[in-house]
């Protein structure tokens, strides 16, 4: 066998691969997606018919219908969607624990996503993943220290049911 045919032969494995790890990347965060979906449509009709902020229960709604639209943006490159996802993710997280509390747990699922990031992103693009993560952290961190505990802008027994919620819709997810 010739040294090219031999290249090319590798060449063909290393592509099929490649090809077989974006496929599953695509499937993980799929699944996150959907997962984000049901979180994020549960928690919009809590606030929509348990009264009080409907305007977060509507961007609960927003978000989970963004997620539904995720898995589509793979169309525009391999790394919108996983980004894409990432950035909502940490936009909605952060107006929700900014507006009711880091009592509530919202802030766990920081974590969960920094950690999904390099199961989306893959082993190929560690740095990137390595990136977001941190920008995850540093959000968590930085809500810790200017957000309190509790806003007041929910009941008492709110903030416990959103945390219990939120940590087991973490735990399950991550």
């Amino acid at each position: 066998m010739s040294l090219n045919t031999q290249r090319a032969g590798c060449e063909v494995a290393r592509n099929r691969h490649y090809s077989a790890a974006l496929a599953q990347r695509q499937r993980l965060l799929t699944v996150a997606a959907r997962i984000g979906v049901v979180v994020m449509a549960g928690f919009g009709t809590m606030q929509l018919f348990l009264g009080g902020f409907w305007y977060v229960g509507l961007v609960n709604f927003a978000v989970a219908a963004f997620y539904l639209a995720v898995p589509l943006l793979y169309r525009c490159g391999e790394l919108i969607a996983p980004f894409t996802f990432i950035a909502v993710t940490y936009l909605s997280m952060t107006f929700l624990c900014w507006h009711f509390g880091t009592g509530t747990g919202v802030q766990f699922y920081f974590l969960v996503t920094a950690s999904a990031a390099v199961m989306v992103l893959g082993v190929e693009r560690i740095g990137l993943a390595i990136v977001a993560a941190a920008i995850g952290v540093g959000v968590i961190i930085a809500l810790e220290f200017t957000v309190p505990h509790d806003t007041g802008n929910q009941p008492a027994w709110s903030l416990t049911a959103g945390f219990v919620i939120n940590v087991i819709a973490a735990g399950e997810i991550g």
